[in-house]
């Protein structure tokens, strides 16, 4: 899996972030409409650069606008370097424009506004980009401050001044880092999280006693024959050589189940203990990119914990092609009508449409699924846990 600081929110989950698009819009409409009333309101008036630093602000919310439209969402090295000499040349234009002249700098609209816009760029960039571009916007908005501000206003000391310049933009890069971050983060962790056999999530969230009892419980199952064989074995206070034999048994069952679960794949681990036959032999799965596994879950949580989904049985194969790409083909059964099951799953193929290539939808009696899934790595994760091979000496003296 990539690291975390690669992947923007957008990228994990693209369905979910068409329903905010108006966020950038938003949070434009709001740093422009400050910077007019600052500019208009509060002495001195604006001049000319003013205004023209306040349309560079505004092109910088129209570039993150249309460049995040549907299919696009995600903001590149071009734009944030574009976003980056726009917000630069806003701010320059406004202290030049207050060069010389004494005004109040709690409330620049300058700092304000570059603020806004790195929030609004929060869903569409990684976070280790936002926070590149913060530091960046931090040092030229100090140094603008240093050179153009500081000189003409005396009535903060110099560095109180600069640092009442510099704390809106440090705030929206560090909120829209950590939110990027954050997002990312938790969808990842969701995406290969196992679905529970019971929902434990109720009308005030996730029951944590219930998600406690089942973690206990599944720990006590695999832990069962092996407290039983202990018991037994201290009431008789003695160990023949049937425990050792037992026992043996028992720690090669045990070892074989955790090397199994330390070795699964983050779809075996979502499907497990569910009606799902899964066929990927090379592991394959681990190979997805998180968009894809994020569309993928969210599929397979829809049949698997909803109970109108009339969900009965699936199967998911999984095969690598020539060209180094993952072939997916599902076939799900449920008692659904064919009309109510394309309007029940309809968001999700949309979602999964947005994440990989050659999608096939056949609906008859099953439901027939099939695509490619453009490969993030080269090679799946390797299992966590392998056999060491024994030696010949050690063959020999068993």
């Amino acid at each position: 899996m990539s690291d975390r600081s690669h992947v923007s929110p957008w990228s994990t989950d693209p369905i979910s972030w068409v329903t905010t698009a108006a966020i950038p819009v938003t949070a434009t409409v709001l740093a422009v409409v400050y910077s007019v009333i600052e500019v208009i309101a509060v002495p001195p008036r604006g001049g000319t650069l003013q205004w023209l630093g306040i349309l560079l602000l505004a092109a910088s919310g129209a570039i993150v606008h249309l460049r995040t439209r549907p299919p696009r969402g995600v903001l590149g090295a071009p734009e944030i370097m574009t976003i980056f000499g726009l917000l630069s040349a806003a701010t320059l234009c406004s202290a030049l424009d207050h060069q010389g002249v004494a005004f109040s700098i709690t409330f620049w609209w300058a700092p304000f506004g570059v603020s806004l816009l790195l929030v609004a760029m929060a869903p569409y960039v990684r976070a280790s980009s936002i926070a590149a571009l913060a530091v960046a916007l931090v040092g030229v908005v100090s140094l603008i401050a240093v050179v153009l501000i500081v000189p003409h206003d005396p009535s903060w000391p110099p560095v109180t001044t600069a640092l009442i310049v510099v704390t809106p933009v440090v705030a929206g890069g560090t909120v829209s880092a950590v939110l990027s971050g954050s997002i990312v983060r938790r969808l990842m962790r969701w995406s290969e999280r196992p679905l529970p056999g019971a929902p434990v999530i109720g009308p005030a969230g996730i029951d944590d006693r219930a998600l406690v009892r089942a973690v206990d419980d599944e720990i006590s199952e695999q832990l069962a024959a092996a407290v039983t064989f202990l018991r037994g074995v201290a009431r008789r206070g003695e160990v023949t050589d049937r425990d050792a034999r037992q026992a043996r048994s028992l720690s090669l069952e045990l070892r074989a189940r955790l090397i199994a679960d330390a070795s699964a794949t983050w779809l075996e681990r979502v499907v497990r203990g569910h009606p799902v036959d899964l066929d990927d032999p090379e592991r394959l799965a681990d190979r997805l990119s998180v968009s894809q596994r994020t569309a993928l879950r969210a599929m397979i949580d829809a049949l698997l914990a909803h109970p109108e989904s009339g969900f009965v049985s699936a199967s998911i194969a999984l095969r690598g092609s020539a060209s180094g790409d993952v072939a997916v083909a599902m076939r799900i059964n449920t008692t659904l009508p064919e009309g109510r099951r394309i309007s029940f799953l309809a968001p999700y193929y949309v979602s999964l449409s947005s994440a990989v290539r050659d999608i096939q939808w056949r609906d008859g009696a099953t439901l027939n699924v099939e695509f490619e899934a453009p490969a993030e790595t080269t090679a799946g994760r390797a299992p966590l846990v392998q056999r060491t091979p024994r030696s010949e000496t050690a063959g020999e003296r068993d």
